[in-house]
């Protein structure tokens, strides 16, 4: 049945953006017009959009592999510049394609979370559902490859990455939730089945957090309220007494300073005075040469190492290590449209707080971008769409 409900014309409103115009270029303010809605599509007005770290690697044109080399975003396929950043998007429906249907669950009005991590459609993930580890390489995430969120409004492709808000859930929180929350959240349950099993064979489970930014600060909380591991015991780790006190917070149970220029035999010297041994798993929000080298150091034999963050470097590490202390290495990126509608559930069923934010108005995105490359930015950057 085609949708009959009475939805605004595109020609009824303008489109402001922001605009990334090339790699290190100043972001601009330009208005668009709204494109025909395709039959499958949902517009989106945007109340809130969330500053990403993402967002400044796109911002500077890639990712730092290490060795003098980037990864750079117009290598891959579909990153073209210009382009409209902003992935974290909450907002309101407020046009629906002729082809959406009561049975996809939206309505003009509705508050909604949207999914930004759309993958190419037709891949063995994006058919099970699991956009995020899209097999091909030209997919359409928001942000990226499709105009983002740092606009008066967005268009999906389809209602199925578009999520209805529990009813009095702040849309700030939720704009966070939909990239670092889930991402927070994913680790977190990746990181299960290793803890339960270090409880079960030594009676203790110890999960260091590493990065006590927004990231860290979601798997704090999540850890402590959601995982059923018993005499779990989670601690955090951070270059910034500030963040580490912010750690404390949230759950850690105690915290350690990994001051920048220390060794790996330094670090681990203060973890394991810190946590009383070396840990069953590390999740490194940071993802530097530097932290990836430590985290490897303080792990307990056949304990697990989570790489979520994208600071970037290389790995170094020897390569026999990893199989004689049966060392797992496991990169993690977002998670599913089904994981963001649990996160959701999680977040409003118990009242589990948000990183602190720090919200701008639609005027001073330019100013928080570069706040945030300054590591200004305490918790998670959230712009307040104009009206």
């Amino acid at each position: 049945m085609s949708n009959i409900s009475a939805t605004p014309s595109s020609e009824a409103y303008h489109i402001e953006q922001y605009v990334i115009p090339a790699p290190n270029q100043t972001w601009e303010r330009r208005q668009a017009q709204p494109a025909p809605l395709d039959p499958r599509a949902v517009r989106i007005k945007v109340m809130y959009a969330g500053l990403c770290h993402s967002d400044l690697h796109l911002w500077q044109g890639g990712y730092d592999i290490g060795r003098g080399q980037t990864y750079n975003f117009q290598d891959r396929p579909g990153h073209e510049y210009p382009i409209v950043p902003g992935h974290e998007i909450a907002g309101q429906v407020c046009e629906l394609g002729s082809a959406v249907t009561p049975e996809d669950g939206l309505a003009v009005g509705d508050h909604v979370a949207v999914y930004p991590f759309i993958g190419c459609g037709e891949c063995p993930q994006c058919l099970h559902k699991r956009d995020n580890f899209c097999e091909k390489p030209l997919q359409r995430v928001l942000g990226f490859q499709r105009p983002g969120g740092f606009s008066t409004h967005t268009t999906v492709p389809d209602p199925r990455f578009v999520l209805k808000v529990p009813v009095g859930l702040d849309l700030r929180t939720v704009a966070v939730a939909t990239c670092s929350g889930l991402t927070a959240f994913s680790a977190v349950q990746e990181s299960r089945s290793a803890l339960a099993l270090s409880s079960s064979v030594r009676g203790r489970a110890r999960l260091l957090v590493v990065g006590c930014g927004g990231l860290g600060q979601w798997a704090i909380r999540l850890a402590t309220t959601i995982l059923p591991v018993a005499k779990l015991d989670v601690y955090a780790a951070d270059c910034r007494e500030e963040q580490l006190e912010t750690a404390r917070t949230c759950g850690a149970m105690a915290t350690v300073h990994w001051a920048q220029g220390l060794s790996t035999d330094e670090v681990k010297e203060r973890t394991l005075l810190v946590c009383g041994d070396r840990v069953d798993v590390v999740i490194d929000f940071v993802g530097s040469s530097q932290t990836t080298s430590h985290s490897l150091g303080v792990l307990q034999q056949g304990g697990t190492l989570l790489v979520v963050g994208l600071y970037g470097g290389a790995l170094e590490h020897p390569l026999p290590l990893l199989p004689l202390r049966c060392h797992r290495i496991i990169g993690l990126h977002a998670g599913s449209t089904a994981a963001l509608a649990e996160l959701l559930a999680l977040i409003h069923e118990n009242n589990i707080k948000s990183p602190p934010i720090q919200l701008f108005n639609w005027h001073q995105l330019n100013s928080a971008v570069v706040k945030l490359s300054q590591a200004k930015i305490h918790g998670r950057a959230v712009i307040e769409v104009l009206p």
